[in-house]
């Protein structure tokens, strides 16, 4: 993880302040807190799974960028 400079993020649900609703298997959890931070976190998802928002814990990372079959969006997490 240390050398990504990029991460494509699955789920079943992201808001556009970037969180997300995964599969409930919690391996992106312990996952993407090893990434560096300059690593781009990039969600990718139909538009119609992209709500106004989701409830995030604590331990949760938030997405850079959320990218649909019609938009790439810069989400408030986004460090870019």
């Amino acid at each position: 993880p240390a050398n990504l400079d990029l991460v494509i993020v699955p789920a079943l649900l992201f808001s556009v302040q970037g969180d997300r609703q995964g599969y409930g298997g919690g391996f992106y959890v312990r996952f993407l807190p090893s990434v560096p931070s300059s690593c781009i976190r990039l969600g990718a998802l139909p538009d119609a799974l992209v709500l106004p928002s989701l409830p995030r814990d604590l331990w949760d990372v938030p997405m850079d960028l959320i990218l649909s079959e019609t938009r790439l969006l810069p989400t408030s997490a986004s460090r870019l």
